[in-house]
Order: structure tokens, then sequence, then C-alpha cells
């Protein structure tokens, strides 16, 4: 059964992620085409202020999983019911912190915007309030979510959102057509966000009807004390993921200029729809990761992250290799030159997103284990590492220098404390060198693939759509060609081998029967 949740989570979430990426690319394309580019600079200094406030939610997601898996796995309802009565009361304070601060924020904006104060905006006021209460109903329903995804259940989450999102991207396409509005651009994002919570509330009502009779039903001790003690330590993981996260827009604001973080949002865009779709798969096998902890052993569950951690680097490697041809021709066919970054800055980026997915690994089992308390000190370090270092390399080295902050500042932390961790507390018997060389020898890998599928499309002809797609060839064919014939005859490789073969003869027959 864990297999085939993870097997249906992952297609929805690839389905509806690929299909939603095309609609947002048409739909940034309008907005440039419709709205001055001080909006995109506005649209991504306001994310980015937003982000950073969603500290107050300080981990309650991370934490209110991990104690579902158990109760969950053993059908204890009432267990269930407890802890939902307790986390609706949790995010309904957080939504109002959220609410607070945001007013609080809101007298100092200008700082945030830098010398570059848009002067052709006149309601940039009303824009921010927006983008808070956006942020702010967000929170008002989120326990009903966690309970369906530590069900395994995230491909009813991704149905609603990707479908919601579809919808949402065309409404905001004709209100810029027909309008040119941005006001009416994010009031259709607020009502969207106001609708798939609410259908995601019915639906959770629905899959599990006792928790509509959570009153009453107090918390034991126990777990009270497991839950704020996992909180502690997941304020300083949630100060970390935000401030690395969330804070580039603002950096290169204030440091570099304003008229740098729309060129940005635009790679980000792109950059942003792989993390995505990265994550999203991730997010779709930890709940199964969470119980297969809670209901088998240490080499079952180490197994089971060895050929994970293969399938994360396979999918790292195609995905970074590709980006890096293939981001530059695609934004100017997207939007021209005039939307370009540096090709330095575009190869930090890369090495930043191959450094933070390659971990996607180590953080799922990290938390489908609980081991927040462990390296609850690591993000404040990165943290510090990553603003010292991006101020430092942003005077001469411009926005490339506050990429390079964050990558200098992962390898001195996460690249080896999570891991560490992870090995000592969930795998004590398992020795971490094991992980290092693997790890060393799959970016060796990834960087001598890249050098080879360069080498090759420099030698292709083809410009525009053509030379994208034929770039786009390579790509696919090139690198995974190669791993294939070089890890054709390890255990990972044979492993989801397998799975293919059987969903592809499962489709077979189901094809065959509808033609009989």
């Amino acid at each position: 059964m864990r297999k085939e949740n993870s097997i249906k989570n992952i297609s929805f979430v690839l389905v509806g992620q690929v299909a939603n990426l095309i609609i947002g690319f048409i739909t940034r394309k309008i907005f440039v085409l419709f709205l001055a580019r001080e909006y995109l600079d506005l649209n991504g200094l306001f994310t980015n202020i937003i982000s950073v406030l969603s500290l107050a939610e300080l981990g309650m997601g991370s934490a209110m999983v991990f104690s579902l898996y158990e109760p969950l796995a053993k059908r204890d309802t009432q267990k269930i019911q407890a802890l939902m009565g307790f986390y609706s009361k949790a995010y309904k304070l957080i939504a109002l912190v959220v609410l607070v601060a945001g007013i609080a924020i809101y007298p100092f904006l200008d700082i945030f915007m830098g010398a570059e104060k848009p002067q052709n905006i006149a309601n940039v006021n009303q824009f921010y309030f927006l983008y808070l209460a956006n942020s702010v109903i967000s929170y008002l329903w989120a326990y009903k979510r966690s309970l369906i995804l530590a069900d395994q259940k995230n491909y009813i989450l991704v149905l609603y959102k990707q479908v919601l999102y579809f919808v949402l991207n065309v409404v905001q396409v004709l209100l810029l057509i027909f309008t040119g509005s941005f006001l009416f651009y994010m009031m259709a994002q607020v009502l969207n966000t106001v609708v798939e919570n609410l259908l995601v509330s019915r639906r959770a009502d629905q899959l599990y009807p006792y928790i509509r009779h959570r009153q009453g039903i107090p918390l034991d001790q126990e777990s009270k004390h497991s839950i704020f003690k996992n909180l502690r330590a997941l304020v300083y993981h949630k100060i970390g993921d935000v401030m690395i996260s969330s804070t580039d827009n603002i950096l290169i604001s204030m440091l570099v200029g304003m008229s740098w973080v729309g060129l940005y949002n635009n790679y980000y865009m792109v950059l942003g729809s792989l993390n995505t779709i990265i994550a999203q798969i991730f997010s779709s096998i930890t709940a199964t990761v969470g119980n297969l902890n809670v209901s088998e052993g240490e080499e079952q569950s180490y197994c089971v992250f060895q050929r994970i951690l293969f399938a994360n680097f396979w999918m790292m490697a195609f995905c970074t290799i590709t980006l890096l041809l293939e981001i530059q021709p695609f934004v100017e066919l997207w939007l021209g030159e005039n939307f370009w970054l540096p090709v330095s800055t575009v190869i930090i980026l890369g090495i930043k997103f191959y450094l933070t997915g390659l971990r996607k690994t180590v953080l799922m089992f990290r938390d489908a284990m609980g081991l927040f308390w462990y390296d609850r000190y690591k993000p404040i370090a990165e943290v510090i590492l990553n603003l010292v270092a991006s101020i430092l390399l942003a005077k001469p080295f411009g926005i490339s220098g506050v990429f390079a902050g964050t990558v200098v500042s992962t390898l001195l932390t996460s690249f080896w404390i999570e891991p560490y961790i992870l090995y000592r507390r969930g795998f004590p018997s398992k020795p971490l060198r094991h992980y290092f060389y693997r790890v060393v020898c799959y970016t060796g890998i990834t960087v001598l693939l890249a050098l080879l599928t360069w080498g090759i499309c420099s030698l292709l002809p083809g410009n525009g759509i053509l030379g994208i797609a034929v770039r786009l060839l390579t790509c696919i064919f090139v690198p995974n060609g190669v791993l294939a014939l070089c890890f054709h005859r390890t255990d990972a490789f044979q492993y989801y081998w397998s799975i293919a073969k059987g969903i592809g003869s499962t489709v077979w027959k189901k094809c065959h029967h509808s033609q009989g």
C-alpha cells in the first residue's frame, strides 16, 4: 500500500505541475506585456516579505505531520481528534500573529524597496495588504491539510491546488487583458486561496468525519511535551529556511538595486517551478517514509534511504544540466534578451539549485523520523554565514555575490551537519563516510555529464524554438543514457526498473482490455 500511495502521489504531482508550469509562463508573459516592469519588481519583493512573516508558523506543520504518523497507523481516532483540536487553536493564533506582524512591518516598506522605489505605482499600500491577507487566510485551515498529507493522500491536495491554480491563471490573464489592473489580479489570488482552503477543509471532514467532534477532547501531557519540544527545535529550522530562501530579493533590492529583483524573479519562476515539482515529489512520499519508520526497522529504512538518494541524484543531475543549458535561450525566447542575467549568475544559481535539491532525501528522512531537535542550532549558523557572505560578496560581484553567499553557507553547514545527524540518530549502525563517498561520486558524475552535454550542444545548429528543442532532446538522451549505462546493474536502478515495468504492464493490459 505504501508503494501504491507513493506512485499515485507522484503521478498527480508531475501531471499537475507540468500543466500549470506552462500556463504559469503564459501568465508571466501577459503580466510583462500589460503591466509596467515596476509591478514585477514589487511582486517579487512583497512575496519575499510575506515569506519572512511565515516565521510565525514556527515549523508547526512539520511537527503536526510527524505527530500524526503513529495515531494514523494505529487508527487511534481519539488521539487524532485531540491533536486536531490542539492544532486548530494553534493555527488561529499563528494567523493572528502574522496579521499583526504584517501591519507592524508596513511603515518600513520604503526601506525594503531601497533607492529605486517605484514611482509609477499609486496603490502600493493596497497591494501589500492584499499579499498579507492572502498569507493570513492560508493558515486558517492548515491543520486539516496536514492530516490529509500525513495519511499519505497528498494527491488530493495536489488535485485541488493544481486545478484551482489553472483556473486562477486563466482568470488573471483575462483580468490583465481586459482591465490591466494589478489590483484585480491580486484580488483573484486572495479569492483562490479562500476557495482552495474551503474545499480542502470540506474534503478532510468527509474523509475523517470524527474530527468534526474534536471539541472537549484534551491532548495528553506527554504528546504536548513532545510537540513543544519539536517546536522549540523547529523554530530554529523555520528561521533558517525562511531567511535563506526568502531574503534574496530583499538583499538584492537593498544591495544591488530593485531593478535586478524583477530580472531574477523571471529566472526564479523557472527555478521555483522545478523546485516545486521536486519538493512535491518528496512531500508526496514523506508520509510513506514516516509510516515505514513507525512500522519497520533500521535495515529496511536504510535500504529505502539508499534507493531514494539514488533517485534524488539522478533527478538533480538531469534537472541541473537541462537548467544550465536551456534557461538563457528560454528567457530570450520568452521575454527577450533585455531580461537576461549574466552567465556567471546563472552558473551560481545552477550550483545553488543542485546543492539544495540533493539535500531533499536527508531532510525528508529527518522530518519523517522527527529528528528536529538534534541540529536545531545549525540554521542559525547558516543564516549568519549566508548574510555575512552575501553582503561581502555583493559589493565586488553584484547579484552573483548574493547567491554565492548562499552556496558558501550551505557547504559550511547543511551539507555535512544534516547527514551527520541523520546517520548518528536515525541510522546509528551505518558509517557516515559511505554517504559522503556517494555524494562526492554523484556530484563528480554530474559535472562530467554537464561538460559532455554542453560540448555536444555547442556543436549543434539551431536558434529559437528549434535550438531549444534540439538541446532539450540532447539533455534528455545524453545524461540519462550515460547514467543508465553506468548504473543499470545496481540494486537501486533494478528496483525502479521493476516498478517501471510493472506500471507499463498494467497500462498495457488496461489498454488491451479496453480495445478488446
